[in-house]
């Protein structure tokens, strides 16, 4: 992550990522995230960039999910991953990418998901 600023924010979606793409249940990570998907809201903080919330698409399978959220401090990269299990239907709210005056920017990225 770069340490310019944008006017909007990046939405980083890994396709073919490795990294914890574990199975739990069944079907494969591909398949599982197939049924969730991180989507824009109304708009938030001071710059008015989209809320973002994290979606199970599906109608009748549960779904855990790692999303990694990546922001600078102190000119230093930081990153934090969070674990999400979602039922049919759930939309869990993320946080706002830009959320104050500072213009501190928060990346979210689906990193893994799986059937429950």
């Amino acid at each position: 992550m770069d340490n310019q600023e944008k006017e909007q924010p990046d939405f980083i979606e890994i396709e073919n990522s490795k990294r914890n793409s574990f199975v739990e249940g069944d079907g494969t990570f591909e398949e599982a995230r197939n049924y969730v998907e991180i989507i824009a809201g109304n708009p938030c903080g001071t710059f008015g960039v989209p809320y973002l919330s994290l979606r199970n698409k599906s109608n009748d399978k549960k779904v855990g999910v790692t999303i990694e959220v990546r922001w600078m401090y102190n000119n230093r990269p930081r990153t934090e991953s969070r674990i999400y299990n979602t039922f049919p239907g759930q939309v869990v709210g993320l946080g706002c990418p830009i959320p104050g005056p500072t213009s501190q920017r928060f990346d979210y990225i689906l990193i893994a998901a799986w059937f429950i």
